[in-house]
């Protein structure tokens, strides 16, 4: 009888080559991520560093939800934020909220789907003709200009939780606050008990409750964003979708007018906390606080108590602005020297 014995040299052989075509598998895929990666690489060093660093930042934290299904959060340099939450199969859903949403002055595309995330920067500029031109810094170009201003616009300034929103101060004895997201006008102040002349200057509080406004009339007005129509018109102007024209409102009673502190043109006013610092072409900026005390339901406040003058000299040229540190510790002024 004849025994069969087993192939050895081919078996060893057989074997050989699996392991050999596993490792040509193993290389083949190693071969792919390095391409990938020197890919990625090549794309991140083409950019600018700045973009480089903040499109880090994006991926990071978005991978870093991916994995623990927290939220992630994009900062941008005045506080605003955009929000997207990781969902459990993997995916992410982007949102950017009405209210501290960058869509105006800022955007990113954020959530752990999205390799990369980019933040573009804009800024708002305007003058003589009355119009707001916003223009990218990244792209170098005008991406949209606001019309609506009845003459030149003399300060513009951001909410300070929401850069969606843009205040203007203008010739036209008028402030307007504008919907950069939507490109509309929301709300007109001014009119009945507005200024009677061309407004020069305003301001946020901290908390975005309040707008203070000054102007060649020699007062200095507040306006309350949470006056009866102005937080539901502001509301309005992210969801409003009707082919009409949008009901711009117009505030035509502010909450405090004064004109007790300058006997002159008030051409800066700046919050101060919960007081005011306000210069005209007196060689003084003065700190004061309003009392919004109603003595009767028809009147306007307009009681003020003056607790502090800076005097500084050769300053009593108007249209002269001075800046308030963040951290509210210094005040700086030009002269005419």
């Amino acid at each position: 009888s004849q025994v069969n014995t087993p192939d050895t040299d081919s078996s060893c052989e057989s074997d050989e080559a699996g392991k050999a075509s596993g490792e040509d598998g193993k290389e083949a895929q190693s071969v792919g991520e390095t391409t990938e990666t020197e890919s990625d690489n090549k794309q991140t060093e083409s950019l600018d560093p700045m973009e480089v660093e903040q499109i880090t930042t994006s991926q990071s934290e978005a991978e870093e939800a991916g994995n623990s299904g927290e939220e992630v959060r994009c900062t941008s340099d005045n506080g605003s934020s955009n929000s997207s939450s990781s969902q459990s199969d993997g995916t992410s859903s982007s949102s950017e909220t009405p209210h501290g949403g960058g869509g105006g002055m800022r955007s990113s595309v954020q959530g752990s789907s999205s390799r990369r995330g980019r933040i573009e920067t804009r800024i708002a500029v305007a003058g003589q003709r009355g119009l707001i031109r916003v223009v990218s810094l990244v792209k170098l170009r005008n991406l949209f200009t606001l019309m609506g201003c009845g003459d030149s616009i003399n300060e513009l300034k951001l909410h300070p939780r929401d850069s969606n929103l843009l205040l203007s101060a203008s010739k036209d004895n008028s402030l307007r606050l504008w919907n950069l997201a939507t490109r509309r006008c929301v709300v007109i102040f001014g009119g009945l008990q507005g200024h009677r002349d061309e407004v020069l200057s305003c301001d946020f509080d901290l908390q975005a409750k309040y707008i203070l406004s000054c102007g060649m009339d020699h007062s200095i007005k507040m306006w309350s964003l949470e006056a009866e129509g102005v937080e539901k018109t502001i509301q309005l102007s992210y969801s409003y979708k009707d082919t009409k024209p949008f009901p711009v409102l117009n505030q035509h009673f502010p909450i405090f007018s004064t004109r007790s502190i300058h006997r002159n043109y008030v051409d800066c006013v700046r919050w101060f906390g919960n007081f005011v610092l306000s210069k005209s072409c007196e060689n003084k900026i003065f700190c004061w606080k309003p009392n919004l005390t109603v003595k009767k339901s028809s009147d306007i406040p307009d009681q003020s108590e003056v607790l502090h003058s800076f005097d500084y000299g050769n300053c009593d040229i108007w249209y002269m602005r001075f800046a308030v540190s963040p951290s509210f510790d210094a005040i700086a002024a030009g002269n005419q020297i």
